[in-house]
């Protein structure tokens, strides 16, 4: 039989042949760009499997570092961990976290009770043990971390060490009150209380202000001594801390910033006019939260300073919080 197709079976051909339609672009997103995604979240994966091992690497060699006799190995090893751990809270990276790692957390704290101990600390040591102290700050550990900063705060240490050392339990109580989760105070508070007796007046206003973060009655009983100090940044920190705390016994130490505002403002573009301003928002904001506890002739008071403050201060921004704090208290 035949196989060659016939004249009549090319007399039934149309003339011309059906328009070619062009690929859709659903059929295209089909046809490359899905089972392009899936390779990338594959390599995505992978990448981010690989940089976890490598970050993990990366951490374990630094804590090595950190145990070396030289110098600027350990310094390598300090100074590399401090700046993953700052690098950590700028980057909302998914993955584990070095500041949640109880591991690392607790060999920093334990080489830096091994270096307090030092009795020979030379400049490179103090430096080390401040970067520590530091560093220690940034865990999400407090209970691994705050028995080393609890001696870091220790009288004989130097005050490089002992003022980073107040930093980073600052760091850890405000981050405490701010979840409703206390700090273990049996771990920092009699070492932190010790600290707010000290003759340096910054270790006293450190110590003062950790003191405002950490409510209950020791506090509050220590706080309203320290109402009465010899430096005045430590009288403002022990008002504003009892009145985070709902205390009004500092009030008349917020009264008193309010007063010298207005009466002896410091000198334009000074650092005492810096100085100046941070205690009249610090003040302003203390008042504002205890105003509902204020008796009538406390507010009757108040107004009268804060009318004049309101209406005349120099910085914008702290006239208004005048000016809004003025109104509540009159009911206008």
């Amino acid at each position: 039989m035949s196989t060659q197709p016939s004249q009549s079976d090319f007399d039934r051909l149309p003339e011309e042949l059906p328009p070619v339609q062009p690929p859709s672009a659903a059929f295209i997103a089909r046809l490359f760009l899905v089972p392009g995604l899936i390779v990338m979240a594959i390599i995505v994966v992978w990448l981010l499997i690989s940089r976890m091992a490598s970050a993990e690497q990366d951490w374990r060699s630094l804590v090595n570092d950190i145990q070396s006799p030289q110098d600027h190995i350990r310094s390598r090893g300090i100074f590399g961990l401090a700046q993953q751990l700052l690098a950590e809270q700028s980057s909302p990276a998914p993955g584990p976290k070095l500041r949640d790692n109880p591991e690392i957390a607790q060999q920093l704290s334990d080489y830096l009770i091994k270096e307090l101990k030092t009795s020979a600390a030379n400049e490179a040591t103090i430096k080390q043990q401040a970067i520590l102290a530091r560093t220690l700050g940034l865990f999400h550990q407090p209970d691994v971390v705050l028995p080393a900063l609890a001696q870091a705060i220790q009288s004989q240490h130097d005050l490089e060490v002992r003022k980073n050392a107040l930093g980073s339990i600052a760091v850890l109580a405000g981050r405490a009150m701010e979840a409703n989760k206390p700090l273990n105070l049996d771990l920092i508070q009699p070492a932190v209380i010790e600290a707010a007796t000290d003759p340096a007046p910054l270790v006293r206003q450190l110590a003062t202000f950790i003191l405002g973060l950490m409510p209950g009655d020791v506090s509050q009983q220590r706080l309203q001594v320290l109402l009465v100090d010899s430096d005045l940044s430590t009288r403002i920190n022990a008002a504003v801390g009892l009145a985070r705390q709902d205390s009004t016994a500092g009030f008349d130490v917020l009264l008193e910033v309010l007063k010298d505002a207005t009466a002896k403002p410091a000198t334009v573009g000074s650092p005492e006019e810096f100085a100046q301003f941070t205690q009249i928002k610090n003040a302003l904001a203390a008042l504002d939260k205890v105003k509902s506890k204020l008796n009538d002739a406390q507010k009757t008071e108040l107004i009268k300073i804060l009318e004049p403050l309101g209406q005349s201060y120099r910085e914008p921004k702290l006239r208004v919080e005048a000016q809004l704090l003025w109104k509540s208290l009159a009911g206008k």
